[in-house]
């Protein structure tokens, strides 16, 4: 059993055994040394009564008078508690509360900031209109306000504070600073009437005369060029076109060189004079128009200007036509899985470069027809009718049996192709004859029967297989002098020959050779058991 006593010089209590009691002890906080007796001893009543003194000591505190001097009743009333009160309204926020909340004023600020310096006469938002402001200070509300909302979710009060004047301040902003322009500055005399405050004159770009243009680009190579031609009929100077371009790279020279002479069908490639930053494009032996040549210009650049009396054609160029090859272009191009495949390879169609555009053709000619299909379609008949490279055309006709629909232009725009190239007796491509054998074509035989005449071991199986609309033209064959000739005829009557066939091969057996003989007996048979 333990006793409860009390030192008498510190007042500390302790609990200390029974067995103690009588004897002399030690305080373990003051070391005060005392007997344990009945006046150490704490008794088990520890309460006490207005007056009246329970433990020694209680002495050292006074007692505050009442309010009105003396004893009285007092008056009490319930406290009154916030039933709604939660306890995540005095938990304090989280790091990641903290940072978000941080982050998304931070963004906001920051609009701020971009907007208000950003609209000076040389900030990073001139010539931005305000609609494209609009969109961009709305992006950054949109994310400022979803971090703040985010970091303030358990005290909405606070985060709508805080983000509401800011969301506010950077839409009124996008919405009112005004919109920097930038000046283009006009030489020459002013008009009397607009006053002398320059900032009161209207802003417009002075056309250059002939004059100055001659003397910026240096003219005397385009007079060398235009009296070459003085004994060629009509006007000397229509012979020469002239393309400036004032700022070009160096590395889009030859290019371009390529593709003028290959657009403008010339014998002689343009040829370059650099000047300063950029340089001119001296295009002359065709008779084409300054429109033309100014058509051509606008698929690698921006036609600025044309003067008409010195034929030259002020352009600006845009590299973004040209294309430059990236790594991420190159799979782009190459990875038929890639979403931008199609996409890509459609717009190579249109670049400048014909080797780029005969690779957008075979990766094109590889793959079903998924996307863009009459868009795609249509540009390779285009280029079937522009270019007159034999290479592409081949790989044209390959990519047109995949793309090519049922319906569309395709068969008149190859056989227009076909026939212009058989008039200036070029050699047709193998994949174009295929195509209109593909599509049954009406025109296939005739295009196709002088090549077989010439060569008859490389077209006899192609022209076999236009079926029995091409057996009128093997039969008037069947009594040629060459050898080769009749005996490749008569191997195409046996798969497309039908009761027609029969008369005239039987009666070219009787001017046949031996070996002529059997094959004709044998195809006689064939097509006898056919019929």
């Amino acid at each position: 059993m333990t006793l409860r006593i009390q030192c008498p010089s510190c007042d500390r209590q302790f609990k200390v055994s029974e067995d103690l009691k009588g004897r002399t002890v030690e305080c373990g906080a003051c070391e005060h040394r005392f007997k344990l007796g009945e006046e150490v001893i704490v008794q088990k009543r520890d309460k006490f009564y207005p007056g009246e003194r329970a433990k020694k000591g209680l002495e050292r505190y006074g007692r505050a008078p009442s309010a009105g001097g003396g004893g009285g009743t007092g008056r009490f009333e319930t406290a009154a508690y916030n039933q709604t009160s939660s306890p995540l309204d005095v938990i304090p926020m989280s790091p990641q509360e903290w940072f978000s909340t941080l982050m998304g004023g931070c963004i906001l600020v920051m609009a701020i900031l971009i907007f208000v310096w950003g609209t000076q006469p040389e900030g990073v938002l001139k010539d931005m209109e305000v609609g494209k402001r609009t969109v961009l200070a709305g992006f950054m509300v949109v994310v400022g306000g979803v971090l703040i909302a985010y970091g303030c979710r358990h005290r909405r009060k606070k985060g709508l504070l805080l983000g509401l004047p800011l969301s506010v301040g950077v839409i009124a902003l996008s919405l009112l600073l005004p919109v920097p322009r930038t000046l283009i500055p006009v030489y020459g005399e002013l008009d009397s009437d607009l006053g002398d405050d320059p900032k009161e004159l209207p802003v417009v770009a002075k056309r250059k005369t002939a004059e100055e243009v001659r003397e910026l680009i240096g003219y005397s190579p385009v007079e060398r060029a235009i009296k070459s031609h003085e004994d060629d009929p009509g006007e000397a100077a229509d012979y020469v076109s002239v393309i400036w371009a004032p700022i070009m790279e160096e590395r889009y020279k030859f290019q371009l060189l390529r593709y003028l002479q290959r657009k403008t069908k010339s014998t002689e490639r343009p040829i370059f004079y650099r000047r300063d930053e950029g340089g001119i494009f001296v295009i002359e032996g065709p008779k084409f128009s300054i429109e033309q040549i100014a058509d051509i210009a606008e698929r690698f650049s921006r036609v600025e200007e044309i003067y008409h009396e010195i034929r030259v054609i002020e352009v600006t160029l845009e590299p973004a036509r040209m294309g430059d090859v990236t790594e991420d272009l190159l799979r782009e191009l190459s990875d038929t899985t890639h979403p931008a495949f199609y996409a890509r390879n459609q717009h190579e169609l249109d670049h400048i470069d014909l080797d780029r555009v005969k690779e957008a053709v075979q990766r094109l000619a590889a793959v079903e027809p998924l996307r863009f299909r009459v868009e795609i379609s249509r540009r390779m008949m285009g280029l079937l009718e522009e270019e007159t490279d034999p290479e592409l055309r081949a790989d044209l006709c390959s990519a047109l049996k995949v793309w090519a629909e049922e319906g569309d232009e395709s068969d008149r725009v190859v056989v227009g192709v076909a026939r212009r190239m058989q008039a200036l007796e070029q050699t047709l491509p193998r994949s174009m004859v295929e195509f209109l054998v593909q599509r049954q074509s009406s025109e296939a035989v005739s295009l196709i029967e002088p090549l077989w005449v010439a060569d008859p071991v490389s077209w006899e199986s192609i022209i076999a297989e236009i079926g029995p609309a091409a057996e009128d033209a093997i039969l008037s064959h069947l009594k040629g002098k060459e050898r080769g000739l009749q005996q490749s005829a008569i191997r195409i009557l046996k798969r497309i020959g039908g009761a027609k066939s029969l008369g005239p091969l039987r009666a070219a057996l009787d001017n046949a050779d031996d070996e002529t003989k059997l094959l004709l007996k044998e195809v006689i048979e064939s097509v006898e058991a056919g019929t």
